[in-house]
């Protein structure tokens, strides 16, 4: 796969831990998905409102929306939650 071009959808980052936690365990979602041509704006704008909420559930630390440089139509979700 290509290189990431520029996130989509900028992440906001939640407050970093002040001291690390050895009893935390992570789950991380990684996705890819191709769009149609035709759909690709309407997938945006969905994309940005899911996003946007997913955000704000308990357990999410991070989710973010990558569209591949050398293929418009191919965008890669990225998440990470607190298990």
């Amino acid at each position: 796969m290509a290189s990431l071009g520029t996130e989509v959808i900028p992440e906001q980052h939640p407050e970093p831990l002040s001291e690390p936690r050895r009893d935390l365990t992570m789950l991380i979602i990684h996705v890819r998905a191709v769009i149609k041509p035709e759909s690709r704006e309407a997938f945006l704008a969905a994309a940005r409102d899911v996003i946007a909420r997913t955000r704000q559930e308990p357990g999410s630390l991070s989710y973010s929306c990558y569209q591949d440089i050398t293929a418009p139509n191919v965008f890669i979700f990225y998440e990470e939650w607190r298990t």
